[in-house]
Protein backbone atom coordinates (compact mmCIF):
# COMPACT_ATOMS: atom_id res chain seq x y z
CA UNK A 1 0.00 0.00 0.00
CA UNK A 2 1.59 3.45 -0.85
CA UNK A 3 1.44 6.59 1.23
CA UNK A 4 -1.13 9.18 0.56
CA UNK A 5 0.39 12.56 -1.44
CA UNK A 6 0.67 15.20 0.83
CA UNK A 7 -1.72 18.17 -0.48
CA UNK A 8 -0.22 21.47 -0.73
CA UNK A 9 -1.82 24.11 2.40
CA UNK A 10 -5.32 25.56 1.22
CA UNK A 11 -4.92 29.52 0.98
CA UNK A 12 -7.88 31.31 0.63
CA UNK A 13 -9.49 35.07 0.54
CA UNK A 14 -12.75 35.46 2.94
CA UNK A 15 -16.32 34.57 0.51
CA UNK A 16 -19.26 36.54 0.85
CA UNK A 17 -21.92 34.27 2.17
CA UNK A 18 -25.63 35.48 1.52
CA UNK A 19 -28.34 35.74 4.20
CA UNK A 20 -30.45 33.07 4.44
CA UNK A 21 -33.93 33.50 6.25
CA UNK A 22 -34.96 29.83 6.08
CA UNK A 23 -32.97 26.56 5.72
CA UNK A 24 -34.49 23.27 5.81
CA UNK A 25 -32.47 20.14 5.07
CA UNK A 26 -34.75 16.36 3.83
CA UNK A 27 -32.66 13.27 5.19
CA UNK A 28 -33.71 11.17 1.81
CA UNK A 29 -31.17 8.08 3.02
CA UNK A 30 -29.23 7.72 5.96
CA UNK A 31 -27.86 4.39 7.83
CA UNK A 32 -30.61 4.99 10.61
CA UNK A 33 -34.64 5.15 11.00
CA UNK A 34 -36.70 5.59 14.25
CA UNK A 35 -40.56 5.64 13.25
CA UNK A 36 -41.37 6.19 16.94
CA UNK A 37 -38.99 9.01 17.05
CA UNK A 38 -40.98 12.29 17.70
CA UNK A 39 -40.22 15.69 16.87
CA UNK A 40 -37.53 17.39 18.79
CA UNK A 41 -35.50 21.01 18.71
CA UNK A 42 -35.34 21.46 14.91
CA UNK A 43 -36.22 17.84 13.68
CA UNK A 44 -39.62 17.43 12.33
CA UNK A 45 -39.60 13.55 12.37
CA UNK A 46 -41.43 11.18 9.05
CA UNK A 47 -42.89 8.38 11.62
CA UNK A 48 -46.07 7.29 13.14
CA UNK A 49 -46.82 10.15 14.66
CA UNK A 50 -47.52 11.91 12.11
CA UNK A 51 -48.79 10.00 9.12
CA UNK A 52 -52.40 8.86 8.23
CA UNK A 53 -50.46 5.09 7.27
CA UNK A 54 -47.21 3.74 8.49
CA UNK A 55 -45.65 3.65 4.84
CA UNK A 56 -42.31 1.61 4.53
CA UNK A 57 -38.78 3.84 4.06
CA UNK A 58 -35.72 2.66 2.96
CA UNK A 59 -32.27 3.48 5.31
CA UNK A 60 -29.03 2.01 3.72
CA UNK A 61 -25.31 2.28 4.51
CA UNK A 62 -25.56 6.00 2.26
CA UNK A 63 -26.59 9.70 2.73
CA UNK A 64 -28.50 12.15 0.66
CA UNK A 65 -30.12 15.16 1.30
CA UNK A 66 -33.13 17.52 -0.20
CA UNK A 67 -32.18 21.37 0.26
CA UNK A 68 -34.47 24.42 0.56
CA UNK A 69 -32.87 27.77 1.07
CA UNK A 70 -35.22 30.75 1.61
CA UNK A 71 -33.92 34.35 1.24
CA UNK A 72 -36.90 37.22 1.29
CA UNK A 73 -38.93 36.41 -2.33
CA UNK A 74 -35.71 33.94 -2.86
CA UNK A 75 -36.17 29.86 -3.15
CA UNK A 76 -33.49 27.63 -3.86
CA UNK A 77 -33.50 23.88 -4.47
CA UNK A 78 -30.35 21.74 -4.32
CA UNK A 79 -29.65 17.68 -3.80
CA UNK A 80 -26.40 16.76 -2.08
CA UNK A 81 -25.06 13.38 -2.41
CA UNK A 82 -27.53 10.06 -3.56
CA UNK A 83 -27.32 7.25 -1.46
CA UNK A 84 -26.07 3.92 -2.25
CA UNK A 85 -28.75 2.27 -4.78
CA UNK A 86 -31.42 3.99 -6.73
CA UNK A 87 -33.86 2.01 -5.66
CA UNK A 88 -33.74 3.34 -1.61
CA UNK A 89 -33.31 7.10 -3.24
CA UNK A 90 -36.00 6.85 -5.75
CA UNK A 91 -38.12 5.31 -2.97
CA UNK A 92 -37.80 7.98 -0.20
CA UNK A 93 -37.67 10.53 -2.95
CA UNK A 94 -41.15 9.39 -3.94
CA UNK A 95 -42.42 8.40 -0.13
CA UNK A 96 -41.43 11.86 0.89
CA UNK A 97 -42.78 14.04 -1.91
CA UNK A 98 -39.86 15.68 -3.22
CA UNK A 99 -40.23 17.54 -6.44
CA UNK A 100 -36.72 17.04 -8.31
CA UNK A 101 -38.41 19.52 -11.29
CA UNK A 102 -37.26 22.05 -8.68
CA UNK A 103 -33.71 20.96 -8.31
CA UNK A 104 -31.23 24.13 -9.39
CA UNK A 105 -28.41 21.96 -9.09
CA UNK A 106 -26.73 18.77 -7.66
CA UNK A 107 -23.54 18.15 -5.45
CA UNK A 108 -21.31 15.74 -5.00
CA UNK A 109 -19.41 15.64 -1.60
CA UNK A 110 -16.58 13.08 -2.90
CA UNK A 111 -16.13 9.76 -5.06
CA UNK A 112 -17.33 7.34 -2.78
CA UNK A 113 -20.20 5.18 -3.84
CA UNK A 114 -22.37 5.68 -0.97
CA UNK A 115 -22.64 8.76 -1.71
CA UNK A 116 -23.07 8.50 -5.65
CA UNK A 117 -24.08 5.13 -6.10
CA UNK A 118 -28.02 6.17 -6.79
CA UNK A 119 -27.33 9.40 -9.00
CA UNK A 120 -27.46 7.49 -12.29
CA UNK A 121 -31.12 6.31 -11.44
CA UNK A 122 -32.23 9.75 -10.18
CA UNK A 123 -30.89 11.28 -14.00
CA UNK A 124 -32.89 8.28 -15.55
CA UNK A 125 -36.09 8.77 -14.07
CA UNK A 126 -35.95 12.76 -13.69
CA UNK A 127 -33.63 14.13 -15.81
CA UNK A 128 -35.98 15.36 -18.33
CA UNK A 129 -37.92 17.31 -16.36
CA UNK A 130 -35.07 18.86 -14.10
CA UNK A 131 -33.50 21.93 -15.45
CA UNK A 132 -32.60 22.27 -18.72
CA UNK A 133 -28.83 24.11 -17.66
CA UNK A 134 -28.71 21.55 -14.57
CA UNK A 135 -24.95 21.56 -13.28
CA UNK A 136 -23.30 19.35 -11.11
CA UNK A 137 -20.79 20.53 -8.72
CA UNK A 138 -17.84 17.96 -7.77
CA UNK A 139 -14.09 17.91 -6.13
CA UNK A 140 -10.90 17.24 -7.56
CA UNK A 141 -10.71 13.48 -8.33
CA UNK A 142 -13.93 12.56 -8.03
CA UNK A 143 -13.45 10.28 -11.09
CA UNK A 144 -11.07 8.06 -9.77
CA UNK A 145 -11.50 4.25 -8.55
CA UNK A 146 -11.65 3.69 -4.98
CA UNK A 147 -10.58 0.89 -3.00
CA UNK A 148 -10.50 -0.57 0.16
CA UNK A 149 -6.97 -1.65 1.88
CA UNK A 150 -6.11 -4.07 4.29
CA UNK A 151 -3.10 -4.36 6.38
CA UNK A 152 -3.13 -7.99 4.99
CA UNK A 153 -3.19 -7.12 1.95
CA UNK A 154 -6.54 -7.50 1.01
CA UNK A 155 -8.21 -5.25 -1.31
CA UNK A 156 -11.99 -4.48 -2.15
CA UNK A 157 -12.97 -2.69 -5.33
CA UNK A 158 -15.61 0.19 -4.18
CA UNK A 159 -15.99 1.33 -7.66
CA UNK A 160 -15.58 4.62 -9.67
CA UNK A 161 -18.25 7.18 -10.47
CA UNK A 162 -18.24 7.39 -14.78
CA UNK A 163 -17.51 10.78 -16.27
CA UNK A 164 -18.97 9.83 -19.60
CA UNK A 165 -22.24 8.67 -18.33
CA UNK A 166 -23.06 11.60 -16.29
CA UNK A 167 -21.72 13.78 -19.38
CA UNK A 168 -25.17 12.08 -21.50
CA UNK A 169 -27.43 13.28 -18.81
CA UNK A 170 -26.51 16.78 -20.53
CA UNK A 171 -25.29 17.56 -17.11
CA UNK A 172 -22.86 20.21 -16.41
CA UNK A 173 -19.91 19.13 -14.42
CA UNK A 174 -18.14 22.09 -12.25
CA UNK A 175 -14.79 20.59 -10.68
CA UNK A 176 -14.32 23.00 -7.09
CA UNK A 177 -11.27 23.07 -5.79
CA UNK A 178 -12.10 27.01 -4.36
CA UNK A 179 -14.59 27.91 -2.27
CA UNK A 180 -17.57 28.66 -4.68
CA UNK A 181 -21.42 30.41 -4.12
CA UNK A 182 -23.17 27.29 -5.91
CA UNK A 183 -27.34 28.16 -6.90
CA UNK A 184 -26.89 31.82 -5.17
CA UNK A 185 -27.36 30.63 -1.64
CA UNK A 186 -25.10 28.07 -0.38
CA UNK A 187 -21.25 27.90 -0.23
CA UNK A 188 -19.11 24.61 -1.45
CA UNK A 189 -15.56 25.07 0.26
CA UNK A 190 -13.83 23.41 -2.34
CA UNK A 191 -10.82 21.57 -1.08
CA UNK A 192 -10.42 21.77 3.01
CA UNK A 193 -7.54 22.75 4.90
CA UNK A 194 -6.41 20.49 7.18
CA UNK A 195 -5.09 21.83 10.74
CA UNK A 196 -5.93 19.64 13.21
CA UNK A 197 -3.26 16.60 14.33
CA UNK A 198 -5.97 14.26 15.49
CA UNK A 199 -7.58 14.20 12.66
CA UNK A 200 -5.77 11.50 9.72
CA UNK A 201 -8.50 9.93 7.99
CA UNK A 202 -8.19 6.33 7.40
CA UNK A 203 -5.59 3.72 5.86
CA UNK A 204 -7.99 1.58 4.41
CA UNK A 205 -9.14 4.31 2.40
CA UNK A 206 -7.33 4.25 -1.18
CA UNK A 207 -7.56 6.09 -4.83
CA UNK A 208 -5.94 4.46 -7.32
CA UNK A 209 -4.61 6.93 -10.02
CA UNK A 210 -1.11 5.61 -11.78
CA UNK A 211 -1.00 3.19 -8.49
CA UNK A 212 -3.22 2.63 -5.28
CA UNK A 213 -2.40 4.56 -2.90
CA UNK A 214 -4.19 6.20 0.60
CA UNK A 215 -6.80 8.75 -0.26
CA UNK A 216 -6.12 12.31 0.78
CA UNK A 217 -9.37 13.57 -0.16
CA UNK A 218 -8.24 16.52 -1.54
CA UNK A 219 -11.32 16.58 -3.36
CA UNK A 220 -14.50 16.06 -0.61
CA UNK A 221 -16.02 19.07 -0.07
CA UNK A 222 -18.76 20.43 2.04
CA UNK A 223 -21.39 22.59 1.74
CA UNK A 224 -22.15 25.82 3.92
CA UNK A 225 -25.21 27.75 4.82
CA UNK A 226 -25.46 31.14 6.75
CA UNK A 227 -28.78 31.42 8.35
CA UNK A 228 -29.61 35.08 9.27
CA UNK A 229 -29.23 35.77 13.21
CA UNK A 230 -28.19 32.40 13.98
CA UNK A 231 -25.15 31.48 12.22
CA UNK A 232 -23.36 28.87 9.65
CA UNK A 233 -25.02 25.62 9.42
CA UNK A 234 -22.30 23.53 7.88
CA UNK A 235 -23.22 19.82 5.73
CA UNK A 236 -20.07 17.68 6.20
CA UNK A 237 -21.34 14.73 4.07
CA UNK A 238 -18.49 12.14 5.42
CA UNK A 239 -15.76 14.81 6.73
CA UNK A 240 -12.91 12.05 5.60
CA UNK A 241 -10.74 15.14 6.05
CA UNK A 242 -11.86 15.49 9.49
CA UNK A 243 -15.34 17.05 11.07
CA UNK A 244 -13.26 19.47 12.75
CA UNK A 245 -11.27 20.54 9.82
CA UNK A 246 -14.43 21.11 8.12
CA UNK A 247 -16.29 23.74 10.25
CA UNK A 248 -12.83 25.32 11.26
CA UNK A 249 -12.31 25.88 7.00
CA UNK A 250 -15.68 26.62 6.92
CA UNK A 251 -15.34 29.13 9.68
CA UNK A 252 -12.20 30.65 7.56
CA UNK A 253 -13.34 31.09 4.36
CA UNK A 254 -16.60 32.96 5.78
CA UNK A 255 -14.94 34.76 8.79
CA UNK A 256 -17.75 33.96 10.84
CA UNK A 257 -17.17 32.48 13.85
CA UNK A 258 -20.86 31.72 15.24
CA UNK A 259 -21.74 27.61 14.13
CA UNK A 260 -25.59 27.29 14.48
CA UNK A 261 -25.46 23.48 13.47
CA UNK A 262 -22.98 20.70 12.09
CA UNK A 263 -25.11 17.63 10.09
CA UNK A 264 -23.65 15.01 8.50
CA UNK A 265 -21.44 11.85 8.29
CA UNK A 266 -18.54 13.28 10.92
CA UNK A 267 -16.71 10.00 9.83
CA UNK A 268 -15.80 8.66 13.92
CA UNK A 269 -16.86 4.84 13.21
CA UNK A 270 -14.16 2.72 14.64
CA UNK A 271 -12.36 5.31 15.60
CA UNK A 272 -9.91 5.29 18.38
CA UNK A 273 -11.62 6.80 22.29
CA UNK A 274 -8.76 9.72 21.63
CA UNK A 275 -9.44 10.37 18.30
CA UNK A 276 -13.21 10.56 18.99
CA UNK A 277 -12.27 12.22 22.34
CA UNK A 278 -10.03 14.92 20.60
CA UNK A 279 -13.06 15.47 18.54
CA UNK A 280 -15.77 15.57 20.93
CA UNK A 281 -13.02 18.39 22.65
CA UNK A 282 -13.12 20.83 20.10
CA UNK A 283 -16.51 20.56 19.22
CA UNK A 284 -17.56 21.69 22.55
CA UNK A 285 -14.86 24.18 21.80
CA UNK A 286 -17.22 25.89 18.07
CA UNK A 287 -19.76 25.13 20.79
CA UNK A 288 -22.40 24.88 17.96
CA UNK A 289 -26.12 25.27 18.84
CA UNK A 290 -26.67 21.68 17.37
CA UNK A 291 -24.98 18.58 16.16
CA UNK A 292 -26.46 16.09 14.08
CA UNK A 293 -24.37 13.08 13.86
CA UNK A 294 -25.48 10.88 10.68
CA UNK A 295 -24.23 7.88 8.48
CA UNK A 296 -20.77 6.92 8.97
CA UNK A 297 -20.24 9.26 12.44
CA UNK A 298 -19.80 5.58 14.38
CA UNK A 299 -21.88 4.73 17.62
CA UNK A 300 -19.47 5.48 20.05
CA UNK A 301 -19.27 8.67 18.91
CA UNK A 302 -22.54 9.34 18.96
CA UNK A 303 -22.70 8.26 22.47
CA UNK A 304 -20.79 10.68 23.51
CA UNK A 305 -21.84 13.50 21.75
CA UNK A 306 -25.33 12.40 23.52
CA UNK A 307 -24.06 12.07 26.79
CA UNK A 308 -21.93 15.70 26.77
CA UNK A 309 -23.83 17.48 24.59
CA UNK A 310 -27.39 16.70 25.36
CA UNK A 311 -28.52 19.82 24.70
CA UNK A 312 -27.05 20.24 21.21
CA UNK A 313 -27.25 16.29 20.10
CA UNK A 314 -30.03 15.74 17.82
CA UNK A 315 -30.71 12.03 16.77
CA UNK A 316 -30.95 11.35 13.08
CA UNK A 317 -33.39 9.27 11.25
CA UNK A 318 -33.94 9.11 7.14
CA UNK A 319 -37.36 11.26 6.11
CA UNK A 320 -36.36 13.90 9.09
CA UNK A 321 -36.49 17.55 7.95
CA UNK A 322 -34.07 19.85 9.79
CA UNK A 323 -35.65 23.66 9.84
CA UNK A 324 -33.31 26.15 10.61
CA UNK A 325 -34.42 29.95 10.81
Amino acid sequence: MHAAEEPAKITTTVMDLPLIDKFIITSLTDNYYDALRKDEKVAYRFGIWNQDQFPPIICEMGLSYYIEAISGSEHRHLMCDFSYTSNALLHNVDLLGINPSKVEALVLSHGHKDHWGGVYGLLDKHRMSMHQDLPIYIGEETFYPRWFVFEDGRKIYFDKLDEDKIKKYDVKITEVKEPTIVAGLALSTGSIEQVTDFEKGSPILNIEKEKIMRDSFIGEQALVFNVKDKGLVVITSCAHRGVINTVKYAEKITGIDKVHAVVGGFHLSGAKPEVIGATLGALKDINPDYVIPMHCSGAEAIRAMADEMPDKYIVTAVGSRYIFQ
